[in-house]
């Protein structure tokens, strides 16, 4: 599927279609079963979405646990963002909570607020 759209935005040159990336396709670390994935799920390597980028308007900065100092503990994000300002990746990087504890008030705040600095400390922002 993802052959069939990139053949289509070549075969017509369109600015107004294009892939969406999805950080949660790299886990390097399963989440506890109890999650969305299981210990048997299988994930790609960053490397496999490098030829993409120039097809994708914007990644799903998803994320599922923040560590107290600030560090994404089950996807390489110092990879993801490292491939992108590589490769000078001009899109929109959109934070995408989805680990527990999301129906805890102020609890998805905080693990936003944590990637959020996170991000800022990988793109050389602070």
């Amino acid at each position: 599927m993802v052959d069939d759209y990139v053949d289509f935005i070549q075969k017509t040159g369109t600015r107004h279609f294009g892939l969406t990336i999805d950080f949660g396709t790299m886990q390097t670390r399963p989440l506890p079963s109890n999650w969305m994935a299981s210990e048997d799920s299988v994930f790609s390597p960053v490397e496999d979405f490098e030829a993409l980028l120039p097809y994708s308007f914007a990644c799903h900065a998803k994320f599922y646990n923040m560590s107290e100092d600030f560090i994404e503990t089950t996807t390489p994000y110092d990879k993801n963002i490292e491939m992108l300002m590589k490769n000078q990746w001009d899109g929109y990087l959109l934070s995408e909570y989805e680990g527990p504890n999301a129906d805890v008030p102020g609890y998805t705040s905080d693990q936003l607020r944590k990637h959020h600095v996170m991000m800022r400390r990988l793109l050389g922002e602070e």
